[in-house]
Order: C-alpha cells, then sequence, then structure tokens
C-alpha cells in the first residue's frame, strides 16, 4: 500500500506542558518530530 501525499502533518497540543508537537511522516517512514512553545 503506497501514500502518494509526500507527507502529512500532525499537530498535538499537550494542554499540560503546553507544548504542540508536530509529526511529519514521510513516504520513506521517517518522522520528524518539532516540538515548540505556544505564546
Amino acid at each position: 500500500m503506497n501514500i502518494t501525499v509526500e507527507q502529512i502533518d500532525i499537530m498535538k497540543c499537550n494542554s499540560q506542558t503546553k507544548m504542540t508537537i508536530r509529526e511529519r511522516h514521510f513516504p520513506t517512514g521517517t518522522v520528524l518530530l518539532t516540538g515548540f512553545k505556544e505564546k
């Protein structure tokens, strides 16, 4: 099963730490995680 979408961005918000986690999924199976504080 092949996904034709280049990447899927999933935004997750942690209400406890006020951190927003972005999960970027690539077709190669790599997942890029970036976290940043909400202003």
